[in-house]
């Protein structure tokens, strides 16, 4: 069990050390500041079997370059800011769940593919305006790409937001949020998941979204294209609500 100081980072990992893992432990910062609890630069490190309870005004898990895994972990935040922020890192979680009031996951994805697999991205107080389950920022050259597979975001005012030229895939996941998933002109590939928003479900601002068998939901409409984008639509269900068509082609 680690618990630090008022005011104290819980660990923090030199630029450029490989090969740190985190096992089996009990992470507290419940008076943070503005430290981030776990902070690697341009490292490797894994946390494995841990929870961490944040409470401060930074994120709770702050990655700036080199690699993150994370397996069987619970990341519980308390803050303004994300829960995991990733600036340019690789991330690989496998049976994760994250929890946060404001923001789940921020991430700027290094080159390569990052992976969420069995993932649950859950707000525990997702009506506080703004709130952002899962952010993908993009880089003008050389960005990689975020793909969720078989995970849960939920409860959330966004469920994913992706950011211009970001790049996502989103596989055989669920959202329920009050908008579900919404794409900025980013690379986004969404297939065979299940999306509802109370609001609606997707709203694709631009760009050549990839929609394949995939069930969309919300009252507003279940998939809504900008009619700048070209999307590449494959038969997906959509589910009206109140006698309103679920399908709406146009700006939001």
């Amino acid at each position: 069990r680690i618990a630090p100081p008022a005011g104290a980072p819980c660990i923090r990992i030199a630029p450029g050390t490989r090969g740190v893992e985190i096992r089996d432990l009990i992470i507290e910062a419940d008076q943070a500041g503005r430290s981030a609890c776990i902070e690697p630069a341009d490292a490797e490190l894994a946390l494995v079997n841990s929870y961490v309870r944040y409470s401060g005004e930074a994120a709770a898990v702050f990655v700036s370059g080199g690699r993150l895994v994370g397996r069987q972990s619970t990341i519980e935040a308390r803050t303004n800011d994300a829960a995991v922020l990733v600036d340019t890192a690789a991330v690989d979680f496998r049976q994760v769940r994250i929890a946060a009031d404001v923001r789940g996951l921020d991430i700027t994805p290094a080159a390569g593919e990052s992976h969420l697999t069995q993932v649950g991205v859950v707000a525990e107080g997702g009506t506080l305006p703004g709130s952002t389950g899962v952010t993908v920022r993009g880089l003008r050259s050389g960005g990689g790409k975020l793909v969720v597979k078989n995970s849960y975001v939920g409860g959330w005012i966004t469920g994913l937001y992706v950011d211009r030229g970001a790049k996502l895939d989103l596989i055989r996941s669920r959202v329920h949020a009050r908008r579900g998933v919404i794409s900025d002109w980013g690379e986004v590939v969404v297939r065979e998941s299940a999306v509802w928003g109370d609001e609606y479900g997707a709203y694709f601002a631009g760009g050549s979204p990839v929609i394949e068998h995939n069930r969309f939901g919300g009252p507003r409409g279940g998939l809504l294209l900008d009619r700048q984008g070209q999307a590449q639509v494959q038969p997906n269900y959509l589910y009206p609500q109140e006698g309103r068509s679920s399908w709406s082609y146009g700006p939001a």
